[in-house]
């Protein structure tokens, strides 16, 4: 079995399997990924195709303050390390890394997890745009921000989500290989496959901003982003991206946001968020939780239909 085979299932153990871990064994799917994980260090990597070989001509490895660091090699410059093999599997390792750094915040080990990410920033900081690492920096972001703000460190969570912004807006200029195209690229992967994967990630972002936002009770900016998260994730469903998409979650947090504008007097916007909701459940196939939903969204109506005669009425 190949390393990426082997990472696969890592993968899927700690995202999917462990979604239907036991109530006696919450993190029992997490821990069985993370052990592999930390096995895959040892594994030794498959030769680097050509295309991958030209990906890391332009990254250097050099030591700094007792961690490599990865750097840009300008065009008039020596590589401090000629070898692909070797900065291959510093990053490789860095990927793993990430793994276990997100395993350890899920599993109430944060401190910890916090530490492997850092580390992992450290050594790509300087390279963040580059088409290897982008999407490992964008993840390494949002993890951090999940736990800043579980520290309550609020305002830290922001900066960081600024940095997000920032990445994403350079990454515009180029094409970010997915997570597991950093053991091996994968040339059957289409360019837009790559970038939706991207984009949804940086969807992530903005649905954790609305979240810090509301924290701080800055309704205004958790609505702004809440909003740019529903556009977002509605741009996907128009494009057949169904893969990320439930139609029943959207709806609800669309009728959800319905309320901020109708307790901001925006009767107009309320009301398209509500027939927004409506039209959406109509892709809703089966749901055990359609009937309820519906109802709940007819009492929104109701509710907005209240709000507004009785704006109506004051201003008679």
């Amino acid at each position: 079995m190949t390393l990426l085979e082997r990472y696969l299932i890592a993968i899927d153990k700690c995202y999917v399997q462990s979604l239907n871990d036991p109530e006696n064994e919450p993190y029992k799917s997490k821990y069985e990924a993370k052990k592999i994980f930390e096995q895959l260090h040892e594994e030794n990597i498959d030769e680097e195709s050509d295309i991958m070989k030209k990906e890391f001509e332009t990254l250097d490895l050099i030591e700094e303050n007792n961690q490599q660091i990865f750097i840009i090699i300008k065009s008039d410059q020596q590589a401090n390390e000629p070898s692909i093999s070797k900065k291959h599997r510093y990053l490789i390792n860095l990927l793993l890394d990430y793994h276990i750094g997100t395993i350890c915040s899920d599993t109430a080990e944060r401190g910890e997890g916090e530490l492997y990410l850092r580390r992992i920033l450290t050594s790509i900081e300087q390279v963040l745009n580059h088409s290897l690492i982008c999407s490992l920096a964008l993840n390494l972001f949002n993890q951090l921000l999940i736990i800043r703000t579980s520290y309550e460190h609020y305002n830290d969570a922001i900066e960081i989500a600024k940095r997000a912004e920032s990445l994403y807006n350079q990454s515009l200029l180029i094409e970010p290989y997915l997570l597991r195209e950093i053991i091996n690229i994968d040339l059957l992967i289409q360019t837009n496959d790559r970038r939706e994967e991207f984009e949804q990630i940086y969807t992530h972002t903005f649905f954790y901003l609305a979240q810090i936002y509301a924290k701080i009770n800055d309704k205004d900016q958790s609505a702004n982003y809440c909003r740019l998260t529903l556009e977002r994730q509605l741009e996907m469903f128009h494009r057949h991206t169904i893969k990320h998409f439930d139609p029943l979650d959207w709806a609800t947090n669309c009728a959800t946001l319905s309320q901020y504008y109708m307790t901001n007097h925006d009767y107009a916007t309320a009301r398209h968020c509500l027939m927004c909701a409506d039209k959406m459940l109509e892709n809703v196939k089966t749901n055990d939780q359609l009937p309820e939903r519906t109802a709940s969204f007819k009492r929104c109506w109701i509710k907005y239909a209240i709000n507004l005669l009785s704006k109506i009425c004051l201003n008679r």
